[in-house]
């Protein structure tokens, strides 16, 4: 009985750590940004490379440059309005981003 009881609270533990969901309101400028073990509670990324831009609106920017990255959150509660800033950039020269940039919302995670 002592194991189980023991087991339970570490897979609750672990529940509660592993899967944390961010407080709304939530943010992050991605000044201290090191690894995506580096984001606040709730949030992740599969962003891979160079992790940040040098400069964005007011400081550091994530640098999602490959197809597939993303910066996601976790979130108990329904999002309200979201507001992010996004920058095309490439190379440093003129040419315009073409990528496509989405925001999606899931009711079930």
């Amino acid at each position: 009985m002592k194991k189980q009881i023991t087991l339970l609270a570490a897979l609750m533990a672990f529940a509660t750590f592993g899967f944390g969901q961010a407080s709304l309101p939530t943010s992050y400028d991605f000044n201290s940004f090191s690894s995506a073990a580096s984001l606040p509670a709730g949030w992740t990324t599969n962003i891979t490379g160079t992790f940040t831009y040098a400069i964005g609106q007011a400081g550091t920017a994530g640098k999602v440059d490959q197809q597939g990255e993303y910066v996601q959150i976790f979130t108990q509660d329904p999002m309200g309005t979201t507001t992010f800033y996004l920058k095309g950039w490439i190379g440093g020269g003129p040419t315009s981003w073409s990528g496509t940039f989405t925001v999606e919302e899931s009711v079930n995670g």
